[in-house]
């Protein structure tokens, strides 16, 4: 600081000097009315200039002369050149977040191919420039609604199609929350040489280098600054850089040797352990409000650890969430055996637990009820129109018989008593598929937090997908009729939902559609996704995949979990306990061992 005090008092007093000797001569031309005097502020002007606005003209400091030459900065101390020559990148044709996972890895490949390819001193700078936001979206929209006028006007050309996308795309994500920045993106190229000559044909020849393999590697397109824009660059108050960007905060990811995501936060106080992350030996806490409100698909072959993995999260979320539902469907009564030995309510046909299914959940009438209940039966006992008809106002007229107590076995005793063909042909189908208890007894959906295990494996094959239809009506219908909800309040777990009728089909459609808003998250265990339908698997935020047998069901869980060829040849190596997680705010999957011991251990 001390060794530049006298040039940065040049800086500053000689301007002072020019400006009072413009001022001086301009006030003796006017007094004297003479020519010769304002021919004197043509040198004192140009000097002024040479002193405000070449801020790199040569300079000598000691024995150091700092200069510039064909858009190059250079300093020779004392006969040894250093120089610096920069690019600015022009256009950005793309953002991460535009990307799919194979392109992001990519991307990422190339940026470390591009850092390990360049020389040493070469330097990526973002200098950050002042934007007025109100200007900016004004123009936004202005050039915008222009754009809309000319593709009408001539709707083949593609060039105003491709800037309305891009600027629609930008108002989008405005919209949405990103932030607009204006930046300029410089690439610096440094190097040492003998001389001047050497030094300018050194840079020249690596900054087309670098300008080759950041066009090629990460498909920027840069240019060269001259002299006039490096002057702008460091006194940007002259005449503002033409080369700025106002970007997004999405734009900015492509400067990240990084993914632009990064692993979920762990919320250890209201997540559950799942187990080991197979890569970082890390533990994975899995947040039940954020995950699970968005609802969860578990698909494995059988003996891969599916059930088990059901029971840690029906288990843990019981004993950490004291304020949700925890209920639980079995059909082959797998979870019931690993859980019955904890605080848990075990509901079962052969404790006398029933549902009536002719009684309506809350906030539901009973001629929508009866609505709903005839579909159920029409698809599970497969019924024609005619039926159809019959069995609704059957089950209307038990309605008006019994009230609150009318049940199925009411219905079926009118439907004896009717001599039409089809009324008696509806009674022998009701009859030969449901048990008379069922027919008559009513259950109480759990409301109250707990761990509830309802056992469907007890039940009679005719009926049991039946009866576990009714029950997910039931239960939805009960949580939804309690309102809206941004909590969760209850986590419905079914395992081997590929077992559920039509009608159930259309009840899990619905739980996954609509439950998030009334505070219900679904899990569902199958062998494949194939076996859901494609509202369910749209709305789920969390897949989780155990091993493979086979090649054929690796390629499936790929295509939906959006696996690399590599990570399929990885899920046919994984073993029992072990599966790969993807999460809806994470596009990287996660391989892990699942954590099991207090749930498969003998009491």
């Amino acid at each position: 600081m001390l060794r530049n005090l006298p040039y940065i008092i040049k800086k500053i007093i000689n301007p002072l000097i020019i400006g009072v000797s413009i001022v001086y001569a301009l006030y003796i031309s006017l007094l004297l009315n003479t020519a010769f005097t304002l021919l004197l502020l043509i040198p004192l002007t140009y000097l002024l200039y040479i002193h405000m606005y070449k801020p790199l003209s040569m300079h000598n400091t000691n024995n150091t002369m700092i200069g510039t030459h064909n858009g190059i900065v250079y300093v020779n101390d004392g006969g040894h050149y250093i120089g610096t020559k920069y690019l600015i990148v022009e256009e950005l044709p793309y953002t991460t977040l535009e990307l799919n996972r194979i392109e992001t890895i990519r991307y990422i490949r190339n940026f470390s191919s591009f850092l390990a390819n360049v020389k040493p001193g070469t330097e990526v700078r973002l200098i950050k420039d002042t934007l007025n936001i109100n200007k900016f979206l004004s123009k936004l929209e202005s050039e915008i609604s222009t754009l809309k006028i000319m593709k009408i006007t001539d709707p083949t050309n593609m060039k105003i199609q491709r800037r309305l996308a891009l600027l629609e795309r930008i108002r989008s994500k405005i919209l949405k929350g990103e932030r607009p920045t204006k930046l300029y993106i410089l690439v610096g190229i440094r190097k040492h040489a003998k001389s001047l000559d050497e030094l300018i044909k050194e840079l020249k020849r690596e900054a087309h280098e670098v300008s080759t393999l950041i066009t090629t590697s990460l498909g920027l397109k840069v240019k060269e600054l001259n002299i006039n824009d490096i002057r702008q660059l460091i006194n940007p108050n002259l005449i503002p850089l033409k080369y700025s960007k106002t970007l997004l905060e999405g734009d900015l990811q492509i400067f990240t040797p990084l993914e632009p995501y990064k692993r979920p936060t762990l919320n250890v106080f209201n997540g559950i352990y799942l187990g080991i992350d197979m890569d970082t030996k890390s533990s994975i806490i899995l947040d039940i409000e954020k995950y699970c409100s968005r609802h969860m698909i578990v698909v494995g072959p059988t003996g891969k650890g599916k059930t088990t993995l059901l029971a840690v999260i029906a288990l843990r979320s019981s004993l950490i969430l004291n304020n949700i539902a925890t209920i639980v469907l079995d059909f082959k009564g797998d979870l019931i055996s690993l859980l019955r030995k904890y605080d848990a309510q075990v509901i079962s046909p052969i404790n006398g637990d029933y549902i009536n299914i002719l009684n309506p959940p809350p906030n539901i009438s009973r001629t929508a009820w009866a609505s709903i209940i005839t579909t159920i039966l029409s698809k599970t006992l497969n019924l024609n129109a005619p039926e159809d008809f019959i069995l609704y106002n059957t089950i209307i007229k038990s309605y008006e018989i019994q009230g609150s107590a009318a049940n199925m076995k009411t219905v079926i005793e009118i439907l004896q008593k009717d001599n039409n063909i089809y009324s008696k042909s509806i009674a022998l189908k009701l009859q030969a598929s449901m048990d008379k208890s069922i027919m008559i007894s009513t259950l109480k959906i759990p409301e109250e937090h707990g761990l509830y295990l309802i056992d469907l494996s007890t039940i009679d094959d005719r009926i049991r997908e039946l009866y576990a239809t009714a029950l997910l009506l039931h239960i939805f219908y009960t949580l939804t009729g309690m309102g809206l909800s941004s909590k969760l309040r209850a986590l419905i777990i079914i395992d081997e939902a590929w077992r559920l009728t039509k009608g159930g089909i259309e009840v899990l459609k619905r739980l996954y559609k609509e439950g998030r808003g009334y505070g219900i998250g679904t899990i569902v265990s199958t062998q494949n996704f194939e076996d859901l339908p494609l509202e369910v698997l749209e709305n789920a935020g969390t897949l989780i995949a155990f091993g493979a047998n086979t090649r054929d069901y690796a390629v499936k869980v790929a295509k939906y979990m959006e696996l690399t060829t590599r990570e399929v040849e990885r899920l046919l190596w994984l073993k029992t306990g072990e599966a790969v997680i993807k999460l809806y705010d994470d596009p990287r999957p996660m391989w892990i061992k699942i954590d099991a011991e207090e749930v498969v251990k003998q009491p």
